[in-house]
């Protein structure tokens, strides 16, 4: 079965990404603010940083490992950040979803757009059950935005993530295919 390499959205587009995105994906990642929300996502965050992503994706992609778009604004198609549905269990038919966009863009409604459509993806292309996102501790607008997207709290993973010297909690949010509506 061929999968879409292009997911329209009303104002956003997710693409598959290309090595020519990795100065794109560079300039909208690399402030700390963004970073500090993000698992394994060195700073500074340079260009090569960026090619290595693409490259280690693509590669995922083609073994059903993970399927990574870049979201770009219907406008330009530049990358202004990232979506991905990663750790697929293929038996239990689950997945995790992983995301951020450049800071200039928040606010505005587009993560909110873009996890509606990887939801969608994941549902209805890769036939998962289950989406979940795990969240650290006080990032209240990623937790805003899986929420309008009918995303369930199911709980807090206490002490998970040891980052900048200490220990941070994440939040477990999850979404079943039965409870997913389109915005």
């Amino acid at each position: 079965m061929k999968l879409s390499n292009r997911l329209n959205g009303r104002n956003i587009v997710l693409r598959k990404l290309a090595l020519t995105d990795a100065d794109s994906i560079t300039e909208h990642i690399k402030d700390k603010a963004i970073i500090k929300w993000l698992l394994a996502v060195p700073y500074p965050y340079r260009k090569k940083n960026a090619v290595s992503f693409i490259r280690s994706r693509q590669n995922e992609r083609r073994t059903r490992k993970s399927y990574t778009f870049g979201i770009s604004l219907k406008v330009n198609n530049e990358i202004i950040g990232i979506i991905d549905l990663s750790d697929i269990d293929w038996e239990d038919k689950k997945a995790e979803m992983g995301y951020w966009i450049g800071k200039r863009f928040w606010g505005q409604g587009l993560m909110t757009e873009a996890i509606n459509s990887m939801a969608r993806f994941g549902f209805r292309e890769l036939k998962l059950n289950k989406i979940y996102a795990r969240v650290f501790e006080g990032n209240l607008a990623s937790m805003k935005a899986l929420e309008k997207n009918k995303f369930r709290h199911e709980g807090i993973l206490r002490d998970e993530i040891f980052k900048y010297g200490r220990w941070i909690d994440e939040y477990y949010y999850g979404l079943l295919k039965s409870e997913y509506k389109r915005l």
